[in-house]
């Protein structure tokens, strides 16, 4: 995901860090202030079809963040997987949806926009991002390099309200591969909104959607368990900021994994993916409950005991790092 300081401020900042295998980085809304070096997206990226599934079901997430004087553009990428409403994305995007609504010196107005160009179309609330991740990483949102590895990094939002009119009786979503399928050297294709070179006001008005085909070239494991945890897809027109959440879709157009960290290198444009199975079993260990029975269980009740999870230090940490963020 990136960060971009809006017109009321003269502070650029781009997509997130982490490093990995490949000393990834991480789309996130914390991240390193853009240069000129900044990725121009490719334009033989294939064009947006509307009316196509895949395309239908892929968000952009986007967050204007107000901290003091300070107003700074956020936009991320997720994905329905279910027609009750409910995006899949990473918990480095979905953390500044704890600041929708909320007043005082730091707060956000955060929006699930569709179409491409992206335009308003849905308010969300955070339904479950692990609480773990939050105390682990939250507090260096202001630091410049946060070093990581994507394990954890997931979360799910619900849609509350339409921005215009009512809400659907169904939303678009995508299937899920709950089966250890992945191989090397096999095509996926990559949905999300990159922001790449964009200026904030730009990312507001312009922004598009991007599909990009490319191949799995290596699948690895957290702590060394032998499960598929994590997928490096190759260099394509998906490698860059903004992407961070996008799905990650195999020939049957099941969600594979989604994307969460890059490379280090601006012209390094491998991405790489936390995978469905993944997520499945860190549910699991984290909450005692499956991301099928979360998808169809007590939307709000959920949301509530999540936000119960959630520390006053947390939301202390995450205001406090915008505030000092340059």
């Amino acid at each position: 995901m990136s960060i971009i300081g809006d017109m009321k401020t003269s502070s650029v900042f781009c997509s997130m860090l982490f490093s990995a295998t490949l000393v990834a980085f991480l789309f996130s809304f914390s991240l390193d202030i853009a240069s000129a070096a900044s990725l121009k997206l490719e334009e033989t990226q294939a064009s947006y079809t509307h009316g196509d599934p895949a395309q239908g079901a892929t968000v952009n997430l986007f967050c204007r963040l107000r901290a003091g004087r300070k107003t700074f553009v956020a936009s991320g990428s997720g994905v329905f997987v279910s027609e009750r409403g409910i995006i899949l994305t990473n918990a480095h995007v979905a953390q500044f949806f704890l600041l929708e609504g909320k007043k005082g010196r730091v707060k956000g107005e955060c929006s699930v926009r569709t179409g491409s160009p992206a335009r308003e179309s849905y308010i969300a609330s955070i339904l479950y991002v692990p609480s773990i991740w939050l105390e682990q990483n939250v507090s260096e949102i202001s630091s410049k390099l946060q070093k990581g590895s994507g394990k954890q990094d997931f979360a799910l939002l619900y849609i509350t309200k339409a921005k215009k009119g009512s809400l659907p009786d169904a939303f678009p979503s995508l299937p899920m591969n709950m089966n250890a399928t992945a191989a090397t050297n096999t095509p996926v294709t990559i949905l999300g909104y990159p922001t790449g070179d964009l200026d904030a006001k730009a990312i507001r008005k312009e922004l598009k959607a991007l599909v990009a085909t490319s191949t799995i070239t290596e699948i690895e494991s957290f702590n060394g368990s032998g499960l598929p945890d994590v997928v490096t897809v190759a260099s394509s027109s998906a490698g860059s900021h903004g992407i961070s959440g996008g799905p990650i879709l195999n020939a049957r157009d099941q969600i594979e994994a989604v994307v969460a960290i890059k490379p280090r290198a601006e012209d390094d444009r491998r991405i790489r993916g936390i995978t469905i199975l993944y997520i499945d079993r860190e549910l699991r260990t984290l909450t005692g409950l499956s991301l099928s029975s979360i998808l169809s269980g007590d939307l709000e009740a959920i949301a509530s005991t999540t936000q119960a999870s959630i520390s006053a230090g947390i939301m202390m940490h995450l205001k406090e790092g915008l505030r000092r963020r340059k």
